[in-house]
């Protein structure tokens, strides 16, 4: 019983969440959330179900024995989760969950969505069948005029007037649920200009955030991580808003960002619109594995630290290496290229494998000052670093090759030479993304390809179930400058299987989940199985010790 009421409320939150019409202006229903929501997150239930399989199929007896339910307790779960999918709701609608007070260590939850039916919605209210075999107590339904509310026994409600409902929790007044159909539309969040731009946006699925109200959120934890950025950052008037489409062969994550005067000019002092291309020079193999840049002032983020009365600090925390911040600032640009050719995933570094063989490459802005921060640097490695005309070597390894305004740094003995004979050999998505973009992050086929050729996958679990058909083939992550307040973030997942939408890849990887974890399982039981490790008559040495003690 407490599996099907689990099942069921996690279907009746998966069904609510429904199919976004992709209308230009807002639907009526959302103008159910009020102006003081932190957290909107929606879901097109009717993509995404055209990218898997219908909720009909979802809830089918076959569909919920793969999920692991027996015959019995599938056939009874699927009868009932079909009654909820003819309850009413409109399944070709949009629908918002929100959170009210979402600075408060216990915010409000709310879900608006819409009907398609109100006969049928109030008629599956009262279906006491349904509520017996979920085990719940029948809704209490009022009649406060034109609008109808149903009381559940743990206090929520559910509220509706027309096709527009409201669900609410922690147990509010029927006064305070028909306040929700008074408002007008600047009492709503429809008249926040970020909010209604997003909603308009063809996401599968969509998260909208209050920065602000995030960062006073009350809890002990969170306040402890907001601290930093409260530091760094002023957070009014400044929303994130997350979006996700599946496709063929490809997830799409994209991050927009809008901010404020002091987040603009922030980011105007700390940030360069890109690395230069001199960073992507010289790099001695044609392939990477992953890869990364940064483009940053570190002379801006040095002033906006001194500004902040936390240039101290960070002089501390260098003192061990006889650095200082200002010295730091004014010898590098703050630019940074990362780029490694393979991974060895079976690297044994008690033998001094390097897992990963990579070339760092650092902007130069003062050669001078760069000389004065390798000299103090030399002086504490006690021999370790060994100068040879304007390069550095790594007793026993690579080391720091200057290259113009470039500093590249490599353990590898061959990658060093190479870069000295300036053969530079990297070309690709990488480069192109890196000297493009503020930030990028790159992992690529061959990092994939190193994974699922290593003997610590194979003997995996994973490996085991998967074997060479790896889901994943390579993740690109690209970042903008930030330009009039605002800046996007684009996540890209290309899976292994191009003629398969993505969802349904992660679907099966939801199904296979369970036989790694009985992989998993039986290792453990076999590893640890006393009667066949310790046979009769043999005890385990910790057991022999107690009893000669």
């Amino acid at each position: 019983m407490i599996h099907r009421i689990f099942f069921c409320s996690t279907l009746l939150s998966l069904t609510l969440l429904i199919a976004s019409c992709k209308k230009s202006s807002a639907p009526e229903h959302s103008k159910l959330i009020p102006k003081n929501a932190g957290v909107v997150l929606k879901m097109d239930m009717k993509s995404l179900t055209s990218k898997t399989i219908s909720l009909q199929e979802l809830v089918s007896e076959e569909s919920l024995k793969n999920m692991g339910q027996d015959n019995e307790e599938a056939k009874k779960t699927s009868k009932t989760a079909k009654k909820f999918l003819d309850s009413g709701i409109d399944l070709l609608n949009s629908a918002y969950i929100f959170a009210i007070d979402a600075e408060k260590e216990n915010p409000i939850g709310g879900l608006a969505f819409a009907l398609d039916n109100e006969e049928k919605f109030l008629k599956f209210l009262k279906d006491d069948t349904f509520w017996q075999e979920i085990g719940e107590k029948k809704p209490e339904i009022n009649d406060k005029g034109k609008i109808k509310i149903a009381t559940f026994s743990n206090g929520n409600k559910v509220a509706w007037q027309g096709k527009n409902a409201l669900l609410r929790s922690k147990s509010p007044s029927d006064d305070d649920m028909k306040k929700y159909f008074a408002m007008s539309d600047s009492e709503s969040l429809v008249s926040n200009a970020s909010f209604k731009e997003a909603i308009s946006k063809n996401y599968d699925i969509l998260m909208w955030v209050d920065a602000d109200k995030i960062a006073k959120a009350g809890t002990q934890s969170t306040m402890q991580a907001t601290l930093a950025l409260g530091i760094a950052a002023d957070t009014k008037d400044t929303y994130i808003v997350l979006g996700f489409n599946f496709e063929k062969g490809k997830i799409t994550a994209a991050i927009d960002y809008s901010g404020n005067d002091y987040m603009q000019k922030m980011n105007d002092q700390i940030a360069r619109e890109k690395i230069s291309s001199d960073l992507a020079k010289n790099i001695p193999f044609a392939e990477a594995s992953t890869g990364f840049s940064i483009a940053l002032n570190l002379e801006g983020i040095w002033k906006f630290l001194q500004e902040k009365g936390l240039s101290s600090e960070v002089d501390n925390s260098l003192k061990d290496v006889g650095l200082k911040g200002e010295l730091l600032a004014k010898a590098l640009t703050g630019e940074i290229f990362g780029v490694t050719e393979k991974v060895n995933f079976d690297a044994n570094l008690f033998a001094q494998e390097f897992p990963v063989d990579f070339v760092i490459s650092l902007g130069i802005k003062d050669k001078a000052a760069f000389d004065e921060v390798m000299s103090i640097l030399s002086k504490q490695a006690q021999g370790a670093i060994i100068k040879s005309n304007d390069n550095y070597e790594f007793k026993g390894f690579g080391g720091i090759i200057i290259k113009k305004n470039v500093a590249y740094i490599t353990l590898n003995k061959s990658f060093f030479e190479a870069i000295k004979k300036e053969e530079s050999k990297l070309k690709g998505e990488l480069v192109e993304k890196a000297t493009s973009f503020a930030s990028s992050i790159y992992v690529g086929k061959p990092f994939f390809d190193a994974l699922i050729n290593s003997q610590q996958y194979k003997q995996s679990a994973f490996g085991e179930v998967y074997a060479s058909n790896f889901p994943f083939e390579s993740v690109t992550f690209i970042s903008d400058k930030v330009k009039n307040k605002k800046n996007q973030t684009l996540i890209t997942v290309n899976m292994s299987d191009k003629n398969q939408n993505a969802l349904m890849v992660l679907v099966d990887m939801v199904k296979k989940s369970e036989e790694v974890r009985k992989k998993e399982m039986e290792r453990w039981e076999k590893q640890f199985d006393m009667k066949e490790n310790f046979p009769e008559g043999r005890k385990p040495e910790t057991e022999k010790v107690l009893e000669d003690n």
